[in-house]
């Protein structure tokens, strides 16, 4: 039995914890309320619309939760002290990469999504319009996983299946995974450690392995200036984006930021945005460097703060300086951006949609554009929604 005065020490202690729930609790309800009502979504530097309708108010109460990001740094602390590798459903690779787990998608779904996008191209097929489905890296690599023991992924085991589906289908694939260690690239150098996204420097690869398919397949000169390294100024932050991974975790888990880099044309290029009147240089109408003026570690939008903008479902713009009338259509989904100025920067227009909105694609909308290009990343092969082109069928 306990004697009195450990008794009134676990009961203080007990009374202490209650109160700091009910203080917190209670700051956290005044947040969540004063940004529902006085509509302070910007304020918090968070994409709730990219959420489920069902998890944003759960989403919503994480935002505004009162020492939230304090919280997260002090478990991640702990959890690099005692040498775990998972925090939030995050996992920490060998080599410092962060990730998720993807489960494996069945033969019977994957061979599914690889139907969908056979009567696509059996419709595009029959308009002379060329298209290529582009499947690009996951986080972990496909070649060298860096997996910690006794965690299994499969993620790139449903792209091999996949992209194997798709080929018998006669559907062109670019498959980055692949390409990448044939050219000898560290496939690690190509991601963001602290995001989901793949990095600047991946979007221009996939942009130079693209360019020969599409002077293949369209009658048009390409502009060789695009696809030649020497011919951009790189700009870089250092230790300045903090992903998606990193901020479910916390910058400690993470080991640190990353460096956020932008490619540059030396040469002449004016653009605009379709709805927008002012037409400028890509670094003006496309790049948002103003999302750089302050580093902040509680926004993980960077990426797609910078490169693009607000355009999360979709976007076009025009090129004033092409010497085509080539009018693309790209379908992805947040991948889009890094390989979108490239195009851009080529052709005539590049439309893009999201593939939330994949459903919503007709064959009048596909027929409109002289080249389809499918940029799918593994972790999008999932039953419904993004392969979901009802039209075609």
């Amino acid at each position: 039995m306990m004697k009195g005065p450990k008794r009134i020490q676990i009961y203080l202690q007990i009374t202490v914890f209650l109160l700091l729930v009910v203080v917190l609790g209670a700051i956290t309800a005044f947040r969540y309320a004063d940004y529902k009502i006085n509509e302070r979504e910007g304020e918090y530097n968070n994409d709730i619309a990219a959420f489920e309708e069902s998890e944003q108010v759960e989403a919503e109460i994480a935002t505004t939760f009162f020492g939230k990001q304090q919280m997260l740094e002090l478990n991640g602390e702990v959890r690099n002290e005692l040498g775990q590798y998972m925090m939030n459903n995050i996992y920490k690779l060998n080599n410092g990469h962060l990730t998720e787990i993807v489960a494996r998608q069945s033969d019977e779904t994957l061979s599914m999504l690889a139907d969908y996008v056979s009567y696509v191209k059996r419709f595009l097929d029959g308009q002379g319009i060329p298209m290529i489905c582009i499947i690009t890296p996951f986080s972990i690599g496909k070649y060298d996983p860096q997996l910690p023991p006794g965690v299994e992924d499969f993620c790139n085991d449903n792209a091999d299946r996949f992209t194997a589906y798709v080929r018998e289908r006669g559907v062109e694939v670019l498959d980055l995974r692949d390409t990448m260690h044939e050219d000898g690239i560290d496939h690690y150098d190509m991601f963001y450690r602290t995001d989901h996204h793949w990095n600047t420097n991946c979007g221009f690869y996939c942009y130079q392995k693209l360019e020969p398919w599409l002077a293949s397949h369209l009658d048009c000169e390409m502009d060789p200036r695009i696809s030649d390294l020497n011919n951009y100024e790189i700009r870089t932050w250092p230790e300045w984006h903090m992903g998606s991974y990193a901020q479910m975790t916390s910058l400690d888990f993470a080991g640190g930021a990353d460096d956020f880099s932008v490619f540059v044309p030396k040469f002449d290029t004016m653009i605009h945005e379709a709805g927008i009147d002012v037409p400028g240089r890509l670094e003006e109408a496309f790049y948002h460097f103003d999302a750089l003026d302050v580093k902040d570690y509680t926004s993980r939008l960077t990426y797609d703060n910078v490169l693009g903008g607000g355009d999360l479902y979709g976007k076009t713009c025009f090129n004033h300086l092409a010497n085509n009338e080539i009018d693309v259509l790209l379908i992805s989904n947040s991948f889009y951006r890094a390989l979108y100025p490239y195009l851009l920067m080529q052709f005539r227009s590049v439309r893009y949609m999201h593939t939330a909105l994949v459903p919503d694609i007709t064959p009048d909308i596909m027929s409109q554009y002289d080249v389809v290009i499918m940029l799918y990343e593994p972790r999008l092969l999932w039953e419904n929604g993004p392969f979901n082109y009802r039209y075609f069928e």
